[in-house]
């Protein structure tokens, strides 16, 4: 599972250099560490609550590579 956030603000001008901004390379390292955070404490969640899930949400769980 895969989440995605969109910034608009990190995709400016890097100036003349032509090459990305310290700022910028900050900023996609915070986002970077939070959607990894994320997605383990969601894939930690689905695991232990594995067999609370109704059938129909297993079986897409299952579709979207999420399995237990």
């Amino acid at each position: 599972m895969s989440m995605t956030a969109y910034f608009p603000f990190t995709e400016g001008h890097a100036g003349a250099r032509g090459g990305r901004s310290k700022w910028t390379r900050f900023l996609d390292a915070m986002i970077e560490a939070r959607k990894r955070k994320a997605e383990e404490e969601v894939a930690r969640y689905v695991q232990h609550h594995w067999y609370e899930f109704p059938p129909q949400i297993r079986d897409e769980l299952v579709n979207r590579g999420m399995d237990s």
